[in-house]
C-alpha cells in the first residue's frame, strides 16, 4: 500500500498545508481520474477545513446555504494534481470538481 496525502484544490494555493488527510492506496491515482473519498475520510478533511485559518479559500466553491459552518467535499472526485517528493513519505495528490 502506498501512503497518500489527500488536498483539495482551492484558488489560492494547491497544496494548503492546513487541510488534508493521509490514507493508503493501493495504487497513486493518475491526474484526471476519479477517487471516491470514504465518508468517513470526507467528514475528517471537512472538519479540518472549518477549523483551519484558510477555510475562507474554500468560499464560496464548496460552502451551500448562508451559514459558513456548512460545507461539502462530496463533488471533489477528480485528481487534479499528483505531486511526487524524493525522499517523502508521501504521494500527494489534489482533488477537484
Amino acid at each position: 500500500m502506498i501512503d497518500i496525502r489527500i488536498h483539495i484544490e482551492n484558488p489560492y494555493e494547491i497544496f494548503d498545508e492546513q487541510v488534508f488527510i493521509d490514507c493508503k492506496l493501493p495504487s497513486v491515482p493518475t491526474v484526471g481520474s476519479v477517487l471516491h473519498l470514504t465518508n468517513e475520510l470526507e467528514i475528517e478533511l471537512e472538519n479540518k477545513c472549518l477549523n483551519s485559518n484558510t477555510k475562507m479559500n474554500y468560499h464560496p466553491n464548496y460552502f451551500y446555504g448562508r451559514n459558513q459552518l456548512r460545507l461539502s467535499f462530496d463533488d471533489c472526485i477528480n485528481v487534479k494534481y499528483v505531486k511526487y517528493v524524493p525522499n517523502s513519505k508521501y504521494v500527494t495528490i489534489v482533488l477537484g470538481f
